[in-house]
């Protein structure tokens, strides 16, 4: 069998031999490229061909005219529109995310702190001491209660005030 005959029957179709000239200047750059992509002579040279066709086929539907145009700025801003909500909705979540792990890590430090007391041990070293009192503070010192609070007293004087009863007295 031929190789005409062997391309025919293998690929169901009849094939066709192209012969140009080019300068050999741009074949050996040609071949430099293909090499960089780890492509054959012939497989360069056939997707270079028919890279070509598309982009000649691209060119020939009109797709520069403003009809086609505005609708691919309407899909792409639109996909624009689409990727921000996203990165808004993401960024909530992150700083959810922190929120929470705030408050594990105070969680975990202050359950560490229980056990160590549990244990009878002292503090571990990762639960920080709350900071002293400022000094000239006297030690029954306690807040007074906001005017608004003292008001609901009962008539009697027997109950106690929501001050009171916040404060725990």
């Amino acid at each position: 069998m031929e190789i005409p005959e062997i391309r025919a029957s293998l690929l169901g179709k009849p094939t066709r031999r192209v012969e140009i000239d080019i300068l050999e200047d741009d074949y050996q750059a040609m071949l430099g490229l293909f090499a960089e992509r780890g492509l054959t002579e012939d497989e360069g040279l056939r997707l270079a061909l028919f890279t070509g066709l598309v982009e000649l086929r691209r060119q020939g539907e009109g797709a520069e005219d403003e009809e086609s145009l505005v609708k691919q700025l309407n899909r792409l801003e639109s996909a624009y529109v689409g990727m921000k909500h996203k990165a808004y909705l993401l960024a909530l979540d992150n700083e959810r995310m922190e929120l929470a792990r705030n408050g594990w890590e105070v969680e975990l430090r202050a359950l560490r702190h229980m056990v160590a007391q549990l244990r009878g041990d002292a503090a571990p070293p990762a639960v920080k001491a709350p900071p002293p009192e400022p000094a000239g503070r006297p030690d029954d010192w306690e807040l007074e209660a906001p005017a608004n609070l003292m008001d609901d007293q009962p008539a009697d004087g027997g109950g106690k005030s929501l001050w009171q009863r916040i404060i725990g007295r």
